[in-house]
């Protein structure tokens, strides 16, 4: 399912506002290294609010939940469904602009992950395929987003080995325990 642009920037809204908040919350740690770009400073810096709420999300959602009365109710609703989710391994197998296929490194359940603006062709960057992602999988709006920071683990071809079990087995996959199209 492709969100509209108004549920994409809704979901962005409210990540960005979580991600703001933790930040303010939370004490930052300076670190030894300089990033190699302002980009990549920027996404450090997001990477650290969005993992610092997702460690006490239960808590962390419901506090910013009473901090805003304005949320309406199916904000609410997304927010509180967002809790207790944390940043995982994914396998893509396979993706179009709007929609990507992932295996859970360690469960090896499939999901069918729908994006919030730039499409998988730009945020994958031609990845060869299959390749290793880190992101945080949300429900949101009947579908399942990823976060908007995704983290390329794997730089260039996968290993054959790896390439070959994933290949080789994602339908087998698909078959067995179905593509987990909402959370």
């Amino acid at each position: 399912m492709k969100l509209s642009l108004e549920q994409a920037n809704s979901c962005i809204k409210l990540l960005n506002q979580l991600d703001m908040l933790a930040l303010d919350t939370f004490p930052i740690k300076h670190e030894d290294h300089t990033p190699e770009s302002e980009e990549q400073a920027i996404l450090a810096l997001r990477l650290k609010g969005r993992r610092r709420w997702q460690e006490c999300s239960a808590t962390f959602i419901d506090a910013y939940i009473g901090l805003h009365p304005e949320l309406t109710p199916q904000e609410i609703q997304n927010l509180k469904s967002w809790k207790n989710r944390q940043r995982q391994q994914y396998v893509v197998t396979s993706y179009t602009d709007d929609t990507a296929i992932v295996v859970h490194t360690n469960s090896m359940l499939t999901f069918e992950i729908t994006h919030l603006t730039d499409t998988f062709s730009i945020v994958l960057n031609a990845s060869e395929l299959p390749t290793v992602i880190e992101t945080t999988l949300l429900p949101y709006e009947n579908t399942i987003v990823w976060d908007g920071l995704i983290l390329l683990l794997t730089r260039g071809p996968v290993k054959k080995e790896i390439a070959d079990f994933f290949n080789g087995f994602t339908d087998i996959i698909q078959k067995n325990n179905g593509v987990i199209r909402s959370l």
